[in-house]
């Protein structure tokens, strides 16, 4: 707390240290703005060359006045274009080590949280934005808090120390000084969280506000919604460089400890490498198991597709009157995450495949893809979770909707069958024109089979053979003959990667990470 009471008012005293803060955060900003506009990843994986080279400027000065670490003699210290050129290397590997350090914290973080949500049952809480922008978000506020050990790096170097040096001092302090850097990794991370949560506020409200920025001012109005989040990183980079020129270590002469970093980096990576494989392996609680069925027709027929709905399943369609051998195939494993769709006649085969990393043959990229590439039957394929986008629209495709009246009509151990002939609601199941009312009736029933032991349906059928006619128009009748089945099975239903789609991708690999 006296670190950062310290860093608070240099923070508020030093008119110099803010007014650098403040251009280099508007400098990301603004930059980062335009990135974002031609893909959402270039937002984290720009380097923040803006915010380094302020650091650079404001910071040692800052704590050579506070008596903190003096630097070399004017002769030591290398001129400004070796600096700068020092300065900007460290800012472009610096911010790559930051990424993956960040990735590997973001892996380790986010995985018993999702896991914790899936367990408790609430990952509906999760919206689809939140599961497509989240990780990257999150990766965000991850990054900005391993730019702790960079900072030191640029400190080290801007005082006059060799890049080998400060090297081996950043290291060096990280493991035999941790509380110092994990109080600036904490508050770069709240301050990195600070300035997304007033981005994801920003654009709420102008979302809201749609319709006055589709106006004259459109471009206006736009900039003026940035300044809240230009204030917030301001701030943030303000006290930011404050806390790193008042709590930093100073330079360390000893040796590199080796083992001691040796099991650092085992212990990270089997943390890392332990998280991973529970997401790419899609290990996590799946709430499948079937709701009791009741004894009511109407509820029984409701909740056995309820539970067909939420299990593993593997749905079929087909007419069995129909000239023209046509079925409709739609698979979901809620387990492993796949969604299959296919549908065959005699004259064309069509389908397509989701998966947490793969959109393949499906509606177009959605501008998440990392990656596209050609399949093998000339389609495209993209590197985006389509199953995520499946999951949030799909519900299964109920053949009966609005259809009250269910009787029992036969059951035994394994199943119970439930039918309905009122031709009054089934007969705009098979006519579009509604308002055509039935005249004479040949056949007109549903039936729907129920498997009592995984309590989900089995089989459902439509039989329409009925004569309809206008009633604006006397004498005008239309005969409608109209056969549907459809099977389910559930459970086991084995989707496999289709050969068309081709071995896995890395930005397919990437998503299938990030996507818990």
């Amino acid at each position: 707390m006296a670190a950062l009471r310290t860093a608070l008012g240099v923070t508020l005293e030093d008119e110099r240290l803010f007014a650098v803060a403040l251009a280099a955060g508007l400098g990301e900003i603004l930059l980062r703005s335009v990135l974002a506009g031609i893909h959402p990843l270039l937002f984290v994986c720009w380097p923040p060359v803006f915010a380094v080279l302020a650091m650079a400027t404001v910071v040692p000065p800052v704590r050579a006045d506070l008596g903190v670490e003096s630097g070399p003699e004017g002769s030591g210290r290398p001129g400004w274009t070796r600096r700068l050129v020092a300065v900007g290397i460290v800012a472009v590997v610096g911010h790559a080590v930051a990424l993956v350090l960040g990735s590997a914290l973001f892996v380790l973080v986010d995985t018993p949280i999702r896991y914790g949500l899936y367990w408790f049952g609430v990952q509906e809480w999760i919206t689809l934005e939140w599961t497509l922008l989240g990780p990257l978000l999150g990766i965000a506020i991850c990054t900005a808090a391993c730019w702790s050990l960079p900072t030191l790096t640029v400190v080290r170097l801007e005082r006059g120390a060799s890049a080998r040096e400060a090297l081996r001092e950043t290291v060096t302090v990280a493991l035999e000084q941790p509380r110092a850097l994990l109080l600036l990794a904490v508050c770069a991370g709240g301050f990195g969280a600070l300035a997304v949560l007033t981005g994801v506020a920003v654009e709420s409200v102008s979302d809201g506000l749609g319709a006055v920025r589709a106006g004259l001012y459109s471009h206006v109005v736009t900039w003026v919604f940035l300044l809240p989040i230009a204030a917030a990183v301001s701030i943030g980079l303000a006290a930011f460089f404050a806390l790193a020129a008042t709590s930093l270590p100073s330079s360390s002469d000893r040796p590199l400890p080796l083992v001691r970093l040796l099991v650092v980096c085992l212990v990270l990576t089997a943390l890392v490498t332990a998280a991973g494989a529970v997401r790419m392996g899609e290990v996590r609680p799946v709430d499948t198991a079937p709701e009791p069925l009741p004894a009511d027709p109407d509820g029984l027929y409701a909740t056995a597709l309820e539970n067909t709905d939420r299990a593993n399943h593997d749905t079929r369609s087909w007419s069995p009157s129909s000239d023209e051998s046509s079925v409709f195939v739609q698979k979901i494993d809620r387990d492993t995450r796949q969604f299959v769709l296919y549908w065959a006649s005699d004259d064309a085969t069509e389908w397509a495949y989701h998966s947490t990393g793969v959109m393949a043959a499906g509606p177009g990229v959605r501008g998440f893809s990392l990656g596209t590439w050609e399949m093998e039957d000339g389609r495209i394929g993209s590197a985006e979770p389509g199953y995520v986008y499946t999951a949030n629209e799909y519900e299964l495709y109920d053949p009966f909707p609005g259809v009250t009246g269910w009787t029992i009509v036969a059951s035994d151990e394994n199943t119970i069958t439930l039918e309905v002939d009122d031709h009054d609601q089934l007969h705009p199941l098979a006519d579009s024109s509604a308002h055509r009312e039935v005249t004479d009736v040949n056949e007109s029933w549903a039936r729907a089979t129920v498997d009592t032991e995984r309590e989900t349906l089995l089989e459902t059928e439509l039989r329409v053979n009925v004569t309809v006619g206008e009633p604006d128009r006397e004498g005008f009748e239309t005969h409608i003959d109209h056969h549907a089945r459809q099977t389910y099975t559930v459970d086991e239903i084995g989707i496999d990667r289709p050969e068309e789609v081709g071995t896995p991708h890395l930005g397919e690999l990437a998503w299938r990470l990030v996507v818990y």
